[in-house]
């Protein structure tokens, strides 16, 4: 039996477009959430909020497809 998707967040204190990094191919968090990125399966959720200073409003949502290396 396949286990269920998870769902993770992610704080994202400011956009310098690494992480998340939405350009070309692929969304990446490829320099930040280690447990993300060790834990992350296929069909797994990430969600994106800002800061609770700013209202932790929503900033990004991306269903892992592919697990990819450095």
């Amino acid at each position: 039996m396949k286990e269920a998707p998870k769902l993770y967040s992610h704080i994202v204190p400011w956009d310098g477009g690494l992480a998340p990094n939405p350009y070309w191919e692929h969304c990446t968090l490829a320099i930040c959430k280690p447990q993300i990125r060790k834990l992350g399966r296929d069909g797994d959720w990430v969600v994106g909020l800002s800061p609770k200073a700013r209202g932790h409003t929503f900033v990004f949502a991306m269903k892992v497809s592919e697990l990819l290396t450095f």
